[in-house]
């Protein structure tokens, strides 16, 4: 969206200390930083951005939209784009926070699930989301799309890696096992897998259909059109040029033990 149209609504809209301080809630900033990023808003970030349309009704001028937050027709609707993707022959950039859920076995699957989701509904769903994750699975292997990921080393190593949360039930046997799947998946030709090990790092995906999508909090953003694509495809760059292990035997070495990195 065009910082001057941005900078002209938050002129007409945030006219109250009321207005502000509902903007800054949105964006989780102070008072002070509102009116700064008010005055000048080429320093919102995306996700700063896509929280204000929600907020106060700004509106953008490609295609946005807030993904159902329905774990079910969200996996639906990332097997449609990775589809298309495929259709195409063409490249997915992903950032996922623990691992790339193309290689998650489907009894690690269960055993967050537990964690993840309100028990009635995942029973109901279990059944169709497994099939979905199962094409989506197909997809990946079968090579039809090239496939760049980012993992967030951190997550990794002290949520996965240390069983904590919603691994915390998980066996030592489950986690070997889960590795061992991981390891193989990296050295897919048409894989390429990075480890970034700051704590900046944002959950976002970028299809070459142009569609992407950014996690904001528990719900997912997706945006289409050149402006709003492009921006999350450079995010995706620069974070994937600034991963600190890029080498598929360093990247094997971290996901069989990141406690040493």
């Amino acid at each position: 969206m065009d910082p001057d149209l941005i900078e002209r609504y938050l002129q007409e809209h945030l006219t109250t200390i009321e207005a502000v301080d509902r903007a800054a809630g949105a964006v989780g900033v102070s008072r002070s930083t509102m009116y700064r990023l008010k005055a000048n808003p080429r320093h919102i970030e995306l996700g700063q951005l896509m929280e204000l349309t929600r907020a106060i009704g700004m509106p953008i001028d490609e295609t946005f939209s807030w993904l159902p937050n329905d774990f079910l027709a969200e996996e639906r609707h990332r097997l449609g784009h990775e589809a298309q993707a495929a259709e195409a022959s063409g490249l997915r950039m992903t950032v996922t926070p623990f691992f790339t859920v193309h290689a998650e076995l489907p009894s690690v699957i269960d055993l967050t699930a537990v964690e993840q989701y309100e028990a009635g509904e995942w029973l109901a769903k279990r059944a169709q989301y497994h099939a979905e994750r199962a094409k989506r699975r197909s997809l990946y292997e079968s090579g039809r799309y090239e496939s760049r990921e980012i993992i967030n080393g951190n997550l990794y190593r002290s949520v996965f890696f240390a069983r904590k949360s919603r691994y915390a039930a998980m066996s030592e046997e489950l986690k070997a096992q889960q590795v061992e799947a991981l390891v193989q998946s990296l050295h897919l030709p048409h894989v390429s897998r990075r480890v970034y090990l700051g704590y900046d790092l944002p959950i976002v995906t970028w299809y070459s259909v142009n569609v992407a999508m950014l996690r904001v909090g528990e719900f997912s953003v997706q945006v289409s059109g050149p402006r709003l694509t492009k921006a999350l495809k450079d995010v995706f760059n620069d974070y994937f040029a600034r991963a600190e292990l890029k080498g598929k035997r360093d990247v094997e070495a971290f996901l069989r033990d990141p406690t040493f990195t």
